[in-house]
């Protein structure tokens, strides 16, 4: 096997694995977002729709990454100071833990039982918990003003 062909094999097999995370991600987008359900009259406005559901997506797919993991991304990256203190306040055994612990407590808040025997949490339950922990950290911004 010549160069160029190692070379193309190797990024077919590193597009091919990205596959998956862009199926969940279009995934996320219909189920989560229901990004379907909207009837918006121009294409102006379904873009940006759908650019701030991206995001959205992106965080989810994001946090259950993070939660399947060893990585040690802080928490800042993810989650808002807010959406952190409340997770500290619900989760005491959260301080000082890296990335990874905030995204297991907000799938946790979706429903994850994070017992030893539990696979990784998907991308479904880390929605529920995100939702969750948004509309916490609302109340708790509108309380602070």
């Amino acid at each position: 096997m010549n160069f160029l062909n190692a070379q193309k094999l190797y990024i077919f097999s590193f597009y091919y694995g990205l596959r998956w995370r862009i199926e969940d991600w279009h995934k996320v987008l219909k189920s989560g977002c229901e990004i379907e359900e909207r009837q918006l009259q121009s294409w102006e406005r379904m873009e940006i729709l759908l650019s701030v559901y991206s995001v959205i997506a992106w965080k989810v797919l994001e946090l259950r990454e993070l939660a399947r993991g060893d990585s040690s991304i802080s928490p800042e990256t993810l989650l808002s100071e807010a959406e952190r203190t409340l997770l500290e306040t619900e989760f005491p055994e959260l301080s000082g833990q890296d990335g990874k612990g905030y995204a297991v407590s907000v799938a946790k808040l979706g429903g994850y039982l994070d017992r030893g025997s539990d696979p990784p949490p998907g991308w479904e339950t880390m929605w529920k918990g995100l939702q969750k922990l948004r509309m916490w950290a609302e109340g708790y911004e509108l309380g602070a003003e």
